[in-house]
């Protein structure tokens, strides 16, 4: 149990400390401009990101839990991706709106894509795999490619001076791993019915979850 609750904890914080490399990268690259612009898409990502979640963190393990059948919990990720997909689109032209009252209009497109790969950490399958007990699915799909962007985006920026390569490639890889995730662990019979009516019902009945964040 503690080695569970170890691997469960401690792969977050190890992609964490892998952005405190980039700190005085990004600081020396792009200076002060660059720095504030990342932070401020950050905390408009952060926000999102609560949003996007739907509350899936809190009741989505214990629904999957204790499904009877390994379709049956497939079907709750299936219902959680598509609902948390939609939350996404829909926040991404707001963060566009906030950014362009709080960040320099020099800086918008760093802020911005900030704040859309911070924003896709809600469509993360980390709860799922909290859910059936695998910390090693975490590592794989969802921090392995966190850290490569971080770390790998290294050399592209001492070599172009561009900042917003670094929450580009965090975004893009961010969503290729939930994606690859997607393409292993479910079926298409799982997304069967999931037309825009029930989805909107579905994102409607969590507004419990969601008040009680």
């Amino acid at each position: 149990m503690i080695k569970r609750i170890a691997a469960f904890a401690g792969l977050p914080l190890l992609a964490s400390l892998a952005s405190f490399i980039l700190l005085p990268i990004i600081a020396r690259v792009g200076g002060a401009p660059a720095w504030n612009s990342l932070a401020v898409g950050q905390a408009v990502g952060a926000i999102a990101a609560i949003v996007i979640a739907l509350g899936w963190p809190l009741t989505g393990p214990a629904a999957v839990a204790s499904a009877p059948e390994e379709a049956v919990r497939r079907r709750h990720y299936a219902v959680s991706f598509v609902t948390r997909s939609f939350m996404f689109l829909c926040t991404v032209p707001l963060m566009a709106v906030a950014l362009v009252f709080t960040s320099g209009t020099n800086q918008f497109w760093v802020a911005f894509l900030m704040a859309c790969a911070q924003a896709a950490a809600g469509l993360t399958p980390a709860w799922y795999c909290i859910a059936t007990g695998h910390a090693g699915r975490i590592a794989k799909y969802d921090v392995v490619p966190r850290m490569i962007a971080t770390l790998g985006v290294i050399p592209l920026l001492f070599a172009t001076g561009e900042i917003y390569l670094y929450p580009l490639i965090l975004l893009v890889l961010g969503l290729a791993g939930t994606l690859w995730f997607n393409k292993d662990h479910s079926e298409r019979e799982d997304f069967k019915g999931l037309t825009l009516p029930v989805v909107l019902r579905e994102i409607w009945d969590f507004g419990p979850a969601q008040a009680s964040l």
